[in-house]
């Protein structure tokens, strides 16, 4: 999201630079860990589920009365007229329709909500980042997860120091 585009920029505006002088100090910080184990981030976690279950609540129950729907139509279609069953049909595909619109306006919904929240998150935690690499002078971090790094030494992961400083406030 923003903090891999701006890491990755970070990184980029570097490379000229890192070429001309001597060796350099990188880190890594597994962004999914501080989400976990940071308070803000457990915070975030616990609204989107919170959301999600009341959104569930309701689709669950909207697919139950569909069900009793379908199930009451196949029981008693062969005793319907044609009238009856042309409306049961089409009650049942506006159950259907009003069910798979409010499936996708959830979806919707949450995925809009988790990236107003990890983008919030992102601000907050991008100059936590900024002060522990300054502080361990480093030239460069990277996302563990999505850096493409295939190994990094645990010398050089500094997400506990980012978690601790975050959930500090500092």
């Amino acid at each position: 999201m923003k903090l891999r585009l701006i890491l990755s920029l970070f990184f980029l505006s570097l490379v000229p630079a890192l070429a001309e002088s001597g060796p350099h100090r990188i880190a890594v910080i597994d962004v999914n860990q501080v989400l976990e184990e940071s308070t803000a981030g457990k915070a975030i976690f616990g609204r989107l589920q919170a959301a999600q279950g009341e959104r569930a609540a309701k689709a669950d129950k909207m697919e139950a009365e569909l069900r009793k729907l379908q199930d009451e139509y196949g029981t008693h279609q062969l005793s319907w007229s044609a009238a009856q069953i042309a409306e049961r049909v089409r009650v049942l595909k506006e159950k259907q329709a009003a069910l798979d619109s409010y499936l996708k306006e959830v979806r919707q919904e949450l995925g809009a909500m988790r990236d107003r929240e990890m983008q919030g998150l992102e601000e907050k935690i991008g100059p936590v980042i900024e002060a522990v690499a300054a502080e361990k002078n480093l030239d460069a971090v990277f996302n563990k997860s999505e850096s493409g790094l295939i190994f990094a030494s645990d010398r050089i992961d500094i997400t506990s120091d980012v978690v601790t400083r975050f959930n500090a406030g500092k």
